[in-house]
């Protein structure tokens, strides 16, 4: 049996719809590549609701404000 260690990147961001901060830890997939254009669906705990990360970038799809998404 092998073991395979999973990285796990954590992003905080403001869910637009609540204003609240969200904090997730998503899987690093390193093979899948980071696009410039490339959004992901990712389901905010705050809202109950969709919203699309850009990993690369650090931005939310639609998002009013440019600040991109916090990565500490």
């Amino acid at each position: 049996m092998t073991l395979h260690a999973s990285r796990m990147e954590k992003f905080i961001f403001s869910c637009p719809t609540t204003d609240l901060l969200v904090q997730l830890w998503l899987n690093d997939n390193e093979e899948e590549g980071r696009r410039e254009n490339r959004y992901e669906p990712i389901s905010c705990p705050a809202c109950v609701r969709l919203h699309f990360l850009n990993r690369k970038s650090g931005k939310l799809l639609g998002h009013d404000c440019d600040a991109p998404v916090n990565r500490s």
